[in-house]
């Protein structure tokens, strides 16, 4: 088995069961794991399984789409709070005062 090929693939699949808590943060790692596990692969690969090859693969599909997933989430996120603090901070919004 590929060295990191499970622990990439959990952070990948994490990343994007918590995209909106941080989930950024392990999609990256999932990311920088795959990197090193596939040079560690590329070194010499008649000494790994294919299968192992294939949660590699997982892994990196996983961590990039919990990437973008997360990102997307978090600048929603960032636009729904200017957007309350827009209408909070509106001179036609007498009824609600800081």
């Amino acid at each position: 088995m590929i060295p990191y090929s499970v622990t990439a693939m959990v952070f990948g699949i994490v990343s994007i069961a918590v995209m909106c808590y941080f989930g950024w943060v392990m999609a990256i790692v999932a990311l920088v794991l795959y990197k090193k596990g596939m040079k560690i692969y590329n070194e010499n690969p008649p000494d790994y399984k294919p299968s192992s090859l294939s949660m590699m693969r997982a892994a990196k599909i996983t961590g990039t789409i919990g990437l973008i997933v997360s990102i997307v989430t978090t600048v929603l996120y960032i636009l729904y709070i200017v957007f309350i603090i827009g209408l909070a901070n509106s001179p036609y919004n007498n009824d609600f005062h800081f």
